[in-house]
């Protein structure tokens, strides 16, 4: 009896064993803990956690090719596009749980542009005739959110084809230019995505638009700030001699002419504003530092005792004080200045010393500011960081042909990226303990950093690394990877896994994920068999 219950024992400690070896061996070679889709051959395909492709729509030849938008609950929303370099033929939502597809652009007429998802509504562009199409994904209702509007006009009377948007950041509100028929002319526009208010933001501005520049999500020339509670918008209008700076809440209750001036930041929970203003009669007054209230009331130089001009304004994270380099009237030594927030207690804080125009600013949520100082006789610069609490500076670089620019800030402010003129990156800790010249290949678009991580090919050991940017730690991903970063990387929403793009020395593109919790890496390529158009982790 004792034997039986001794063997049976065994026997259960093997099973048990057996169970955390399978599921030891499954963790090592699981390829993702976040499942991708892939679009393929003009298919859509599910890659799950083991490597297990399923596919989720059949093969189509009526379009070229498929582009993501992104996720809304169980639905994949995507972009069809007839050929190459073409626009928009459909947008469309598959339910990746039944699979059932359906067109958001059905019985409006294409080509469509610039679509964007807004939590649940796909936001898109007709042009035949001009609209701007919200599309609610819960119940599959459309509404033209540029009623009574139609394209832009530029410069020759030519309608444009395409208008451009912004996104407030509370992503209740559009901001975008059209032109009235009304008042026969293009103005800034805004737009609640449910289209329930429509607001011509500029309609009673004077000064004509100068230029559309860029499109979705981006700033225009004249669209120069955004407030932090996403109700206020600063405008800073000049045209052919004539400027005024304007501001407006994007529900049109507000409108105030302000002096026109560069915008810095809005402050005192965006009552303020602080502009760099140049006066028209540059002979007599320089160019100088202002604080103006939202409604136009209050309006203050704080450099007014200055005789020089300043530049390279930035207010402090905790708005309670503003650096800015200043040189004397006809001067080209620049000193780096510190001011209170009311333009007092103004102090030059490198007296001296000649200091580069270009401040790089202040480290995350501190009073720390990054500046060069340059020697008097040459090009040459160091990189200094001073704590404006204490009135300590410490020396991150020492001196270099054109000293540095910064490429990165990590979120805690405790490492830096920095570019020497030849394109070479430093990794630098604010500390001052860390300085690491990185071997890697830092041209336009051959890198990536993404959520405090840099992904790069090492040049020397042709290695693919990953540094983490908030604890300066470096993890080698894979020997004699000889691909070329391309800088379209991704990370999956619970940061454990990254996708990785690259290039064949052939122009192939490769697509790889790495599985940070058993550091494998998988060419996805191995997986699905074809060109493979885009990857996007599942939510």
């Amino acid at each position: 009896m004792k034997s039986k219950i001794i063997l049976l024992g065994v026997a259960v400690a093997l099973v048990i064993a057996s169970i955390f070896a399978l599921k030891g061996f499954m963790f090592l070679t699981r390829v993702t803990s976040t499942p991708v889709v892939v679009s393929s051959g003009n298919s859509l395909f599910k890659v799950d956690e083991n490597g297990k492709m399923t596919k989720l729509t059949d093969g189509k030849k009526d379009f070229y090719s498929m582009w993501p938008l992104g996720f809304y609950k169980d639905n994949f929303i995507y972009t069809e596009y007839p050929s190459l370099y073409t626009p928009i033929a459909s947008i469309k939502r598959l339910d990746i749980k039944t699979l059932q597809s359906r067109t958001l652009t059905e019985g409006i007429a294409g080509p469509f542009y610039n679509p964007i998802l807004i939590n649940s509504r796909v936001i898109f562009e007709s042009v035949n005739p001009y609209r701007i199409w919200s599309v609610d994904l819960d119940d599959n209702s459309k509404v033209n959110l540029a009623k009574g509007l139609v394209g832009s006009i530029i410069a020759d009377g030519i309608s444009l084809t395409e208008s451009e948007y912004i996104v407030s950041k509370d992503a209740k509100w559009i901001t975008f230019i059209a032109y009235d028929p009304t008042l026969k002319k293009d103005c800034y526009f805004s737009s609640t995505v449910d289209g329930s208010q429509l607001v011509n933001l500029t309609g009673n501005v004077s000064i004509p638009l100068t230029a559309l520049d860029s499109v979705v999500g981006h700033l225009s020339p004249e669209l120069t700030g955004l407030s932090e509670d996403g109700i206020k918008v600063f405008f800073a209008f000049a045209n052919n001699g004539r400027e005024l700076s304007y501001i407006t809440s994007i529900d049109g209750s507000l409108k105030t002419m302000l002096p026109y001036g560069y915008f810095v930041s809005f402050l005192n929970n965006d009552t303020e504003v602080i502009l760099l203003r140049d006066s028209p009669l540059f002979e007599t007054y320089p160019r100088s530092i202002w604080k103006v209230s939202t409604d136009g009331k209050i309006q203050k130089n704080l450099t007014q005792e200055l005789d020089g001009d300043c530049y390279g304004v930035k207010l402090s994270p905790s708005e309670n004080k503003i650096v800015f380099t200043f040189a004397q009237k006809g001067s080209q030594d620049y000193s780096l200045w510190v001011m209170n927030i009311d333009g007092s207690g103004k102090v030059n804080l490198v007296k001296g010393t000649k200091v580069s125009t270009g401040l790089l600013g202040f480290l995350p949520k501190s009073n720390k500011v990054l500046y060069l100082l340059k020697q008097e006789d040459n090009d040459r610069a160091s990189l200094w960081m001073k704590d404006l609490e204490n009135e300590t500076d410490v020396k991150l670089m020492e001196e270099k042909d054109h000293g540095y620019t910064v490429e990165y800030i990590s979120s805690t402010g405790k490492y830096l990226l920095l570019r020497e003129e030849d394109q070479s990156l430093w990794l630098v800790s604010t500390g001052g303990n860390t300085k690491e010249r990185l071997n890697g290949k830092f041209g336009s678009n051959m890198y990536s950093i993404l959520n405090d991580i840099l992904l790069y090919n090492d040049s020397q050991d042709n290695s693919l690394y990953k540094l983490d940017l908030m604890t300066g730690k470096k993890l080698k991903i894979k020997e004699n990877f000889f691909d070329t970063m391309i800088g379209q990387c991704q990370i999956s929403n619970n940061g454990k896994d990254t996708l990785i793009v690259a290039s064949t020395k052939y122009g192939i593109s490769k697509y790889y994920l790495f599985n940070t919790q058993n550091r494998k890496l998988t060419d996805l390529n191995e997986i699905v068999k074809g060109d493979i158009d885009f990857v996007n982790f599942f939510p």
